[in-house]
């Protein structure tokens, strides 16, 4: 499931506000997305078929009402489970197409595979997982004087 994450906690603040005083007829996800500005991270499951969906809220409201003109930029997450199945990623599957839907629209953006950070947060569930393992082991390893 995706996530859209705006990181300014002002805007976030202000966002609140301005929904509190606007009529329940209008589309608060659609406003959302059309106020959203600076920089913006969507995380997607790599693990799952069609990790973009274009008829998701994300695919079908969401991506359609930002405004290139308000963001900056748009970082593209892929996080596949810890056991996986790891299906999509960047350059594979149907992030490629929402890799293409934004350049087409004129975003500036980034895609990643498998972030350590995401990573560290899966395994402080389940610890013991051989990937948290090799994680830990490469986390010492860089950060060890030599």
């Amino acid at each position: 499931m995706p996530l859209l994450c705006v990181t300014s906690g002002h805007w976030r603040t202000h966002w609140l506000a301005t929904c509190s005083m606007i009529s329940s007829g209008v589309d608060k996800k659609t406003l959302f997305a059309e106020m959203a500005c600076g920089n913006i991270t969507v995380l997607l499951n790599g693990s799952i078929v069609n990790a973009f969906n274009r008829l998701s809220m994300f695919g079908s409201v969401e991506l359609d009402s930002l405004n290139p003109q308000k963001v900056n930029y748009i970082n593209i997450e892929v996080v596949t489970n810890l056991e996986g199945p790891h299906l999509e990623s960047c350059s594979r599957g149907s992030i490629v197409e929402l890799l293409q839907i934004l350049q087409s629209r004129g975003f500036c953006w980034t895609c990643t595979d498998n972030d350590q950070t995401l990573m560290i947060l899966q395994c402080i569930q389940d610890p013991k997982h051989p990937s948290c393992r090799t994680c830990a082991n490469s986390l010492v390893e860089s950060f060890t004087v030599k």
